[in-house]
């Protein structure tokens, strides 16, 4: 009794080492292909498996119920009950092969083909043995569904086709999920011999085939006709750049984007002729989104669609956005009550600046309204506005509103630059932004598939300033050349990079935000284009083909002159006053406690505004101890302080000190 113990304790030891060394490999089973369906369910875009198969992850319930029914009673009747082996069937099998004379028949469980399709052997004794082996093992390891969403991924359909639904697609046209009876007895007969049975070049052989399923399962007469004219189809591109973008994602299998497929091709082909009229290796891209939910309806990631592996995702690409960012500038200037749409701002250089742009024309304009400012883009305007809003503060409600902003790494911070494309951003996140100014209150992250959740983004302006900043946009023409926005209200901002190598025009309407970038993937400059002379056009042609609005952009009237009430600072935009931050006390730190041995002092202060400060403690006034006039001396443990600059009192936290 000791002895067999010992025995059987070395065989689980062994086999527990033996499964320890060689585990399942399934690694066939995760290299999968992705196929992108419209919204509509059509196919727009397909990619293969890194070994070039056309293989999509399937889960059982992606699949006709009654295929597997009916692959189940063909192929292992017992599946649900045994361990991945069926015993009755091997010496059934084993039986007919002896009176045969040869191998008629295997005996393998699915769980027996799965092992052999994921680590391919010999058909011999031996490998019948590790056949064997290996199913018992994926049964430890794996449940039921698990072994049989794996078995409808893997098995084979011939040629580079394998899987049930990368199968139904190509030999039918459809997909798994509502299969016929003849369809059904195909996909069944198919893996038992996949060349030979092929339906687009042995029909005979795959009718005689399709005939025993029927004549096996008792499924009555055989179809007349049935696979004579079946031809194998090729998966469309419509969406190359898309299915790219997907698959580094991570997304696999078969899912079902948001995609418009006839706005889809007919945006790529607005694309393909303007990048072929641009010439010279320009490139274009266009993002359309609904507002209403951020569904992606087209994605041209460029003109390139005939081979996507050899073009750059544009709409993914890190560029520098131009002038686009000035609505956003402005919108939380609005909101800070530094300026307001009517607020008069001087278009002229800054008093020793060490940043000082010119405007695009090279010319300065005298006093206008933000506004004006906004609607002609002048850049002097929108740096000073961002000193006074502060270009960390920008960059961070960027960021927190999900913006992926890229900073120049010579210096990795923000600077006023960003007001004027110093910054590297994508266009999926100016388009986010954009459609956020409708949104209002509750922008939501761009949707590329139905079954993404909705995903609310923080705002980076109250809805008040975001259709302020909509109203003084949609004041602008319709660009040169074009017909305008196919009678809808659209507003919209253009940009143009450093040296022209991008070009941009971002537009919002009730229903649809349309951005465009224009450019040269190796960002080589292209001298004469700008936003409004190429994206800008692409634009309006995009907004033409589009549905009519149901929707409508709550637009208000933008005052352009400042309230005769109006506080002077928003009345005339003083650039000089409006940068000096509040005044605050550096030191001592919020709460801090400080134990000092009688009589000694304890330095004061502060930062901000503009010195010289009064230092009130206490009631009394503290003498000013240094030639920069911003520190002071007390000497109390534990007193309230309040910092008094030019008569205005502000007070400031420090409770213990």
């Amino acid at each position: 009794m000791k002895r067999t113990a010992v025995c059987i304790l070395a065989v689980l030891l062994a086999t527990a080492a033996l499964d320890r060394a060689f585990p399942p490999d399934l690694g066939k089973y995760h290299d999968t292909g992705l196929l992108v369906l419209a919204v509509d369910g059509r196919p727009i875009a397909a990619l293969g498996s890194a070994d070039h198969f056309w293989r999509l992850q399937t889960q059982a319930s992606d699949v006709d119920p009654h295929f597997i029914n009916t692959l189940i009673a063909t192929e292992d009747k017992h599946f649900w009950l045994t361990p991945g082996v069926d015993p009755a069937a091997l010496i059934r099998a084993a039986a007919e092969d002896v009176r045969a004379g040869r191998i008629v028949s295997g005996g393998s469980s699915i769980t027996m083909q799965l092992a052999r399709l994921l680590t391919p052997h010999a058909h011999t004794p031996w490998g019948k043995m590790v056949e064997i082996l290996r199913a018992l093992q994926l049964s430890a390891h794996y449940s039921k569904p698990q072994i049989l969403a794996m078995y409808l991924t893997l098995a084979p359909y011939g040629g580079n086709i394998e899987g049930v639904q990368a199968a139904s697609w190509l030999y039918f046209g459809h997909s798994a999920a509502h299969l016929s009876q003849p369809e059904i007895a195909l996909l069944v007969a198919l893996p038992r011999r996949p060349e030979a049975l092929r339906p687009d070049r042995h029909p005979a052989a795959a009718v005689q085939a399709v005939n025993r399923i029927y004549a096996e399962q008792k499924l009555g007469p055989p179809p007349e006709v049935l696979v004579g004219a079946i031809t194998r189809r090729v998966f469309p591109a419509d969406a190359p750049y898309l299915a790219q973008h997907l698959r580094a994602l991570g997304v696999r299998g078969m899912v079902v984007s948001a995609i418009d497929a006839e706005l889809q091709a007919q945006i790529s082909h607005i694309a393909s002729t303007a990048a072929a009229g641009f010439g010279n290796g320009t490139d274009v891209a266009v993002l359309l989104i609904r507002n209403n939910g951020a569904d992606v309806a087209a994605y041209v990631g460029g003109a390139g669609t005939d081979r996507p592996d050899g073009y750059e995702d544009m709409i993914q690409a890190i560029r520098s956005p131009g002038s686009t960012l000035k609505p956003f500038i402005y919108g939380m200037a609005f909101d800070r009550n530094i300026v307001t749409p009517a607020t008069l701002i001087d278009d002229t250089p800054i008093a020793n600046a060490t940043y000082d742009p010119a405007n695009f024309d090279r010319a300065w304009h005298g006093v206008v309204p933000v506004a004006v400012a906004l609607q002609q883009s002048y850049n002097l305007p929108a740096v000073k506005v961002l000193q006074a809003v502060g270009p960390l503060a920008v960059v961070s409600m960027l960021r927190h509103a999900g913006m992926a902003l890229v900073l120049p790494p010579a210096d990795n911070h923000p600077s006023l630059a960003i007001a004027l494309g110093g910054v590297g951003v994508r266009l999926n996140d100016l388009c986010a932004l954009y459609a956020g100014l409708v949104q209002g209150d509750k922008p939501l992250r761009l949707r590329l598939l139905r079954t993404d959740p909705p995903v609310a983004q923080a705002p980076v302006m109250t809805t008040q300033s975001a259709q302020d900043i909509l109203a003084i946009l949609e004041g602008l023409p319709p660009p040169d050349g074009t017909s305008g926005f196919g009678g809808r209200a659209v507003a919209y901002k253009t940009g143009t990079s450093y040296g022209f190598r991008d070009a941009w025009s971002i537009g919002v309407s009730g229903d649809w935000t349309v951005g465009v970038w224009v450019g040269r993937p190796d960002g080589t400059p292209r001298p004469g284009s700008f936003g409004l002379n190429t994206a800008a056009p692409l634009m309006a042609e995009v907004f033409s083909l589009l549905p009519p609005d149901q929707g409508a952009m709550p637009l208000p009237m933008v005052a352009v002159a400042p309230p005769v009430d109006a506080a002077p600072a928003l009345m005339h935009f003083n650039a000089s006053s409006s940068a000096e931050s509040s005044p605050q006390i550096v030191f001592p730190p919020p709460g801090a406690a400080i134990e000092l041995d009688a009589g000694a002092p304890v330095a004061l202060q502060a930062t901000g505004g503009a010195p010289p400060y009064r230092w009130i403690v206490d009631g009394a006034e503290l003498p000013l101890s240094t030639a920069a006039e911003k520190c002071a001396r007390w000497r109390r443990n534990s007193v309230p302080v309040g910092l008094i600059k030019k008569g205005m009192a502000a007070p400031v936290d420090r409770s213990a000190v």
